[in-house]
């Protein structure tokens, strides 16, 4: 199975971002923290849903439409293009 990702170096990428690699680290950090949190509480919330049904719960069917059409299709799109390649592999 194959997939196609660009992977830096550490050392360049830190290079790069000089200082503010470091505060990059901790703002990822605590924003996956963050994350976490609601989608666990969401989770314990509504435990017969998925996250499509929070959309719905929580935004209306307007704005739930627009955020699986902005967030949600994109990353379904991207699995089924890398199932479709690591089929081609094999």
């Amino acid at each position: 199975m194959a997939a196609n990702f660009d992977i830096f170096e550490p050392r360049v990428t830190a290079a790069e971002a000089g200082g503010d690699a470091v505060l990059s680290l901790v703002l990822a950090f605590l924003v996956t923290v963050v994350m976490t949190a609601v989608l666990l509480e969401l989770g314990l919330r509504f435990r017969q849903t998925n996250v499509v049904g929070y959309a719905v719960s929580l935004l209306g069917s307007p704005l739930a439409g627009v955020y699986e059409l902005s967030v949600l299709f994109p990353v379904e799109i991207g699995l089924r293009v890398a199932q479709f390649r690591a089929n081609l592999d094999t």
